[in-house]
C-alpha cells in the first residue's frame, strides 16, 4: 500500500496496536463536536426564516384564513392524521360528589368503539340553568385530573359560573394503560414514561400520540356542546405545560369550536427551545413541523381575532423571551383578523406551574368573556365569587374521592382497546392497503424509504481526506474524513494487510456502536478479516465515537431526556432522525469508496453489528450493497407487539413513519464473501426485516 501523501512513498511503522490506531483516529484535524448541532440550528433557522416570511404578508383577515387553513394541513400531516372520536359516544356517570357551592360529575366516557376516557365534571351550585364550560387539559402528573393544582383551578372556575371539565391524559389519573389488568400494578415510571413507550410505537406507523390527545379533547368539546346545561357556544380551553400542548394542539385542530383560550406555561418559540437547549416531551415532537415551517404563533393564530390570555411563569423553563417574541408576533396576526380584540398576557413570579394567581386570572378572563353569574355566597361559611379563595374555601378532595372507576379504567372495563391495541390495528391496517398497492410497482418501497431518510441529502461528491497513515504491525492504515451532507464530517480508518503489496483488494465497511473507540472489541474479527485477504474501514457515523457530540444541558448523553434525545427530537421535527441519518450515512460511506479509489476489485460489502445492523440492512436494500450482520437489534414487529420494548437507546431506532413505507420482511441469501472463516462464527446474514 502505497503513502497517498508523497507519490511513490512507502509507508513507516508507526504504531504498534489497535489501542494506538484508535488513538490516532481520535486525533481529528477539523472540528465535530458541534457539528451535528450546528447543523440542526441552521437547517431549523432556514425553515423559519421562510414560514416568517409567508407570515409577514398576512394582512387581512382572507390571507388570515387562507395562512391558518395551510398551517391546519400542514400539521395534520406531520402527526399522520386524527383518528376521529365518536359522534356520540356512550357517557356514563359513575357518581356525584356535593360540596359546598358545586358538584363533581365522576364520567368514563366512550372516544371511540371500545376506548374511553376519564374526567370529573365541575358544575356550579348557583342557580343557572346554563352554564358556559370550560375544557381543562391536564398536564404531566401522575394525579391527573385529582392534581390539587386543577383542583385549585377547577374550583376559581366553578366559583365564577363556570362548568370545569378535567380530563384524565393517556397514562394520568384512572388511565393508566399500561397497569396491570389483573394486579393494577404500574411498572413504569410515571406518565411522561408512558407517553414516550406509546409515541415512540405510533411514530412507527406515520402516528403520533398527538393524534389521540386531540382525540380525546373533540371527544370531550363535543360531549360538553350536548350537555343540557352547556351553552355549546360559550366553551372555552385552558391546560398548563403538557396541558397547554394539548391546549394547542386543540386550538389548530379545532379553534373554531372555542370561544377564547388561555394557555398556561408552554407557550415559547422553537428558537428559543433549540438555543436555550429544551428537551420537548415526545408528544410534543411531530415529524416534519418545525421543516414545514410551524411554530409555537400558528397554534395560536387558528384562534386569532377571538379572547386570548396567554398564562406564563417567570422562572419558567420554557423559555421566556420565545414566550414574548411568539405574544409580539399573535398580536399582529389579532389586528390582521380585524375584529378589534388583542391578546393578553399574564405572568406569575413562580416556577413551572400552574399557580395559584394564574388560576385566579383564567377564572377571571373566563368570567368576563362568558358573563357568567358567579357563586354568590347564599351558603353558610362560604363567601362569594371574589377571588382569590386560597384557604378555608379551596376545598380539595382525594385522587380516591374523584376517582371514576376506583381502579385503574383497564380494570374496570374488560375488553377496552388501548393506545397500543390501536396503534397495532393501524400497522394490519397499513400492512393490508401495502399489499393491495405495492405489486403494481415493486420499486415503490425503496422509493419510500429513499424519501424518509431524506436520501437526497447525500452529496453527489464524497472525496476522502487522509489525515494520517503508517504502519501498525502487519497492517497499513489510513484516518480518513469525508463529508456525507454537507456540514457534517464522519470519520473513518481504513485497514490492510501491507504483506498483500497493491494488489486489489475487496473492501468491507465495518459498523458497530461507537465505532473506532471500541476497536479492540473487534480486533480479532478484523483481523481475520485482513488475514483473508479484503481491506476494512471502520466507520465513525454521526454521533458515534469520534463523531461524538458534545453534552446539551446538565443530563447525561444517554439518558431518557438526555443530550441524544433532544438531538434526536429536533431532527424529528425537520423530518429527519438519527437513525434516518446514519443509513443515508452508510450509502454515504459507499459512495466515498467508489469515488475516492479506494474501492479495489472485488466490490464492497457491509459489515454490522447491534444497532449499527438495522442500519447496514436499510442501507443494503437501498443500494445492493450486500450486508451481514449479528441481528442483535429489536425489529419495529418486535416494538410495536411487546408492551414494554426496549427503551434503551430510542434515538438509535426511531424512525417515524417506516412501516408506513416498509411493512414486510424481504429476504436475500448470505453473500460468498461473507462465509464464517477458520471456524469463527462472524456476523451472520440476517434477511432485510421490518
Amino acid at each position: 500500500m502505497r503513502s497517498m501523501f508523497v507519490e511513490n512513498e512507502v509507508l513507516k511503522p508507526n504504531a504498534r496496536t489497535l489501542r494506538d490506531l484508535r488513538d490516532a483516529a481520535g486525533r481529528l484535524p477539523v472540528e465535530t463536536a458541534s457539528l451535528l448541532y450546528a447543523q440542526i440550528q441552521r437547517r431549523t433557522e432556514a425553515a423559519l426564516i421562510r414560514s416568517a416570511g409567508e407570515r409577514e404578508e398576512i394582512s387581512d383577515p382572507g390571507a388570515l384564513a387562507e395562512w391558518n387553513r395551510k398551517c391546519r394541513r400542514r400539521f395534520t400531516a406531520c402527526i399522520g392524521g386524527i383518528p376521529r372520536p365518536l359522534e356520540e359516544g356512550r357517557a356514563q356517570i359513575t357518581g356525584v360528589l356535593h360540596r359546598s357551592f358545586f358538584s363533581v360529575e365522576k364520567l368514563v366516557l366512550e372516544t371511540s368503539p371500545g376506548s374511553f376516557l376519564t374526567a370529573n365534571v365541575y358544575i356550579p351550585e348557583n342557580g343557572a340553568a346554563c352554564h358556559p364550560a370550560v375544557l381543562v387539559c391536564i398536564g404531566h402528573t401522575d394525579d391527573g385530573k385529582a392534581d390539587p393544582e386543577y383542583q385549585y383551578l377547577a374550583q376559581c372556575l366553578v366559583r365564577q359560573g363556570i362548568l370545569a371539565f378535567l380530563m384524565d391524559p393517556p397514562g394520568e389519573g384512572d388511565r393508566s394503560e399500561l397497569a396491570d389488568a389483573a394486579t393494577g400494578f404500574q411498572p413504569m415510571f410515571g406518565c411522561s414514561g408512558e407517553h414516550d413507550l406509546l409515541d415512540w410505537k405510533a411514530k412507527l406507523t406515520g402516528w403520533s400520540l398527538a393524534s389521540y390527545f386531540i382525540r380525546d379533547g373533540l371527544a370531550a368539546v363535543r360531549y360538553l356542546a350536548r350537555r343540557p346545561d352547556v351553552d355549546a357556544k360559550r366553551i372555552g380551553i385552558t391546560g398548563h405545560s403538557g396541558g397547554g400542548t394539548q391546549t394547542a394542539l386543540l386550538m389548530m385542530e379545532a379553534g373554531e369550536q372555542f370561544a377564547c383560550a388561555a394557555p398556561c406555561a408552554y407557550i415559547t418559540d422553537m428558537r428559543a427551545m433549540l438555543e436555550e437547549g429544551v428537551d420537548p416531551d415526545n408528544e410534543m415532537v411531530w415529524p416534519g413541523s418545525v421543516e414545514a415551517g410551524l411554530d409555537y404563533v400558528d397554534f395560536l393564530a387558528q384562534m386569532a381575532g377571538k379572547p386570548l390570555m396567554l398564562l406564563t411563569c417567570q422562572e419558567d423553563y420554557f423559555p421566556r423571551e420565545g414566550t414574548e417574541r411568539t405574544f409580539r408576533q399573535a398580536e399582529r396576526l389579532w389586528q390582521a383578523a380585524g375584529t378589534g380584540i388583542l391578546p393578553e398576557m399574564k405572568t406569575a413570579v413562580s416556577g413551572h406551574a400552574y399557580a395559584p394567581s394564574l388560576a385566579e386570572e383564567a377564572a377571571r378572563f373566563f368570567q368576563k368573556i362568558f358573563s357568567a353569574q358567579p357563586y354568590v355566597g347564599t351558603r353558610p361559611g362560604v363567601s362569594g365569587g371574589n377571588l382569590p379563595m386560597r384557604g378555608k374555601d379551596f376545598c380539595p378532595l382525594t385522587r380516591g374521592e374523584l376517582s371514576c372507576t376506583g381502579k385503574p379504567l383497564i380494570r374496570a372495563v374488560p375488553g377496552m382497546r388501548t393506545i397500543r391495541m390501536e396503534i397495532r390495528d393501524d400497522l394490519m391496517r397499513i400492512r393490508a392497503e401495502a399489499e393491495e398497492k405495492l405489486p403494481e410497482d415493486p420499486d415503490q418501497r425503496k422509493k419510500n424509504l429513499e424519501s424518509l431518510i431524506l436520501a437526497s441529502r447525500i452529496r453527489a461528491n464524497i472525496p476522502a481526506r487522509v489525515y494520517a497513515e503508517g504502519i501498525c504491525a502487519q497492517m497499513g492504515y489510513r484516518c480518513l474524513l469525508w463529508r456525507p451532507e454537507e456540514g457534517l464530517w464522519n470519520n473513518g480508518l481504513l485497514l490492510r494487510d501491507w504483506r498483500q503489496g497493491d494488489r486489489p483488494l475487496p473492501s468491507v465497511i465495518a459498523l458497530w456502536p461507537e465505532g473506532i473507540l471500541r476497536i479492540d472489541e473487534h480486533s480479532c474479527w478484523v483481523h481475520r478479516q485482513l488475514r483473508s485477504g479484503k481491506q476494512v474501514l471502520i466507520a465513525d457515523l454521526s454521533g458515534w465515537g469520534t463523531m461524538r457530540p458534545a453534552r446539551i444541558g446538565s443530563a447525561e448523553m444517554d439518558t431518557g431526556w438526555g443530550t441524544y434525545y433532544k438531538l434526536n427530537a429536533w431532527l424529528i421535527g425537520l423530518g429527519d432522525s438519527i437513525c434516518g441519518m446514519r443509513i443515508r450515512q452508510t450509502l454515504a460511506a459507499v459512495r466515498m469508496l467508489q469515488q475516492s479509489g479506494l474501492a479495489e476489485e472485488g466490490g464492497i460489502s457491509l459489515a454490522a453489528w447491534g444497532e449499527a445492523s438495522r442500519y447496514a440492512e436499510y442501507a443494503s436494500l437501498l443500494s445492493g450493497v450486500p450486508a451481514v450482520t449479528d441481528g442483535e437489534y429489536q425489529t419495529y414487529e418486535e416494538i410495536l407487539s411487546e408492551t414494554f420494548h426496549d427503551q434503551t437507546s430510542t434515538f438509535d431506532w426511531a424512525l417515524p413513519g417506516i412501516l408506513r413505507c416498509l411493512s414486510e420482511e424481504g429476504h436475500r441469501r448470505r453473500p460468498a464473501a461473507f462465509e464464517e472463516q477458520e471456524g469463527l462464527p462472524g456476523p451472520k446474514e440476517s434477511g432485510f426485516r421490518a
